[in-house]
């Protein structure tokens, strides 16, 4: 019998930032160059994550506790309501619709409608949380 183990890392807000923006500088001459394009997620608020479960459907959050979806591979966004007020900075699906977000306080949301609808849990602590990843929606 195989055993899983969930291992959670922190890291420092200001690293994590530094090597956020050190990849997409290093990162965005390639994506113009095999063809990306610049979408519109539709808000002004600052985004601190994104994921995609698939090609179609994908999730971005930010500030305020702002969740932005798509299921069109990015070309529209509309919004979700997270049930958070924090700043969220990342976000991870198990599948098209499991998925937690996480952010500033220790806030966490989670859906298992695909983001139709979001619940907040409660991640006894106090600090950002800055990333979440997943196997499957039970590890």
């Amino acid at each position: 019998m195989t055993t899983l183990r969930r291992r959670r890392f922190l890291v420092s807000g200001g690293v994590a930032a530094a090597v956020c923006v050190a990849c997409l500088v290093v990162a965005a001459g390639a994506l113009a160059a095999a063809g990306w394009v610049a979408q519109n997620s539709g808000t002004t608020a600052p985004l601190g994550g994104v994921a995609f479960a698939g090609p179609g459907a994908g999730w971005a959050v930010g500030a305020g506790g702002i969740i932005r979806a798509t299921s069109d591979g990015g070309a529209t966004w509309g919004e979700q309501i997270s049930g958070v007020t924090d700043d969220l900075s990342a976000v991870a699906f198990a599948g098209a619709q499991d998925g937690w977000a996480v952010g500033a306080e220790g806030a966490i949301t989670a859906t298992t409608d695909g983001g139709a609808s979001w619940a907040p849990q409660t991640s006894g602590v106090s600090t950002a949380l800055n990333a979440v990843a997943f196997a499957d929606a039970q590890n």
